[in-house]
């Protein structure tokens, strides 16, 4: 198993202990299904279509590097 996927199981553990399971949003963006994310408008838009209500939400991005490149942070 890879380490970051240890680590993500491990911590999305963690934040169920006081979470719900919708406040806690994985995605990776290193699949082919999630490259459409990697258009800052698209990922802005779908992430604001899972917010719900004003409670804290967890957004756990795997591979975020994917989306500095493209927008050179």
């Amino acid at each position: 198993m890879r380490k970051v996927l240890f680590v993500k199981k491990i911590f999305y553990k963690y934040l169920l202990i006081n979470n719900d399971k919708d406040h806690i949003i994985y995605i990776p963006l290193d699949i082919k299904e999630n490259e459409w994310l990697l258009n800052g408008n698209k990922f802005i838009e779908y992430i604001r279509s899972l917010v719900k209500d004003d409670r804290k939400y967890y957004l756990l991005l795997d591979e975020i590097q994917k989306m500095m490149i493209l927008f050179q942070f």
